[in-house]
């Protein structure tokens, strides 16, 4: 079985980052099928173009632009792509950070697919900052990449197997495009539980709540087709549920420092530092 070092996929690096531990790569998926093999370091990869199914010892997943996985260090998953241009952008971290952050390398065992919306947030945030490149870059990636790595670590709702069913069948409806509007009542119908009880209990599950969490998850929806320039930043908002493009702003901007156009134009602009390795 193969075993991957530091920043290294099957595919074309568009871009390579390695600082401290931390290895960022966006990578151009060149293999039709990648058989069973593993990476020496625990990493996230956010599926930008394109799709492909993925699987590992407990489950197989279909992989479209917006998905995001986990990858526990030393954990064996295959990937079968399809027949067309997919990219994905990795964040992996040594175990040297695991440590020095006070991680537990043995609580996140396994791969899964990683739902919380905030941790999308920050990896646009981190696109975002590699695009860039000013005095501050390296200190703004460190600090998006450990937070990240917080969320994913110190929430219960990526501990699958400790949630109660009711919690995962919540996860499942918040995040399905065709669910429609979201209402506490309805949502207590579906899942047999009180309102209140969903209310009170709701951080306790997912690390923020309700309405931020909802938030997260429409502007995520808006990030994943930001690089498609064909379609209006106002088309984009009300597909993801927005009710106008004030309202859309207005979230947009509660979360990233600057307008979505301003944005868009950023995440959309090519690396400045292609190709390169930064020690």
């Amino acid at each position: 079985m193969d075993i991957l070092t530091n920043g290294t996929y099957f595919g074309q690096n568009d871009f390579t980052y390695q600082k401290g531990g931390i290895h960022l790569t966006e990578t151009v998926y060149t293999h039709p099928r990648v058989d069973w093999h593993f990476h020496e370091n625990a990493y996230i990869t956010l599926l930008l173009n394109g799709g492909m199914r993925e699987g590992n010892k407990k489950e197989e997943y279909q992989c479209v632009p917006g998905t995001i996985l986990y990858h526990h260090w030393q954990d064996a998953h295959y990937n079968i792509k399809e027949p067309r241009f997919t990219k994905g952008f990795h964040i992996e971290i040594s175990s040297g950070l695991f440590n020095k952050w006070d991680y537990d390398r043995g609580k996140k065992e396994g791969s899964y697919r990683l739902m919380h919306p905030e941790a999308k947030l920050l990896i646009y945030k981190l696109l975002y900052e590699l695009k860039g490149d000013d005095e501050i870059s390296d200190l703004a990636i460190e600090s998006l990449v450990t937070h990240l790595f917080s969320v994913i670590h110190d929430n219960p709702s990526a501990i699958k197997e400790k949630q109660p069913a009711w919690v995962r069948q919540v996860e499942m409806l918040l995040h399905d495009p065709v669910a429609g509007p979201i209402t506490l009542e309805g949502l207590a119908s579906a899942v047999d539980r009180h309102p209140v009880y969903i209310s009170r209990t709701f951080h306790q599950y997912f690390g923020c709540h309700l309405g931020d969490y909802l938030r997260w998850i429409k502007l995520g929806r808006v990030l994943e087709t930001m690089s498609n320039k064909k379609v209006s930043l106002s088309s984009l908002a009300h597909e993801a549920g927005f009710a106008d493009q004030s309202h859309f702003i207005k979230n947009f901007k509660s979360y990233f420092p600057l307008n979505p156009s301003k944005f868009r134009k950023g995440i959309n602009r090519s690396f400045s530092k292609v190709n390169t390795i930064q020690f």
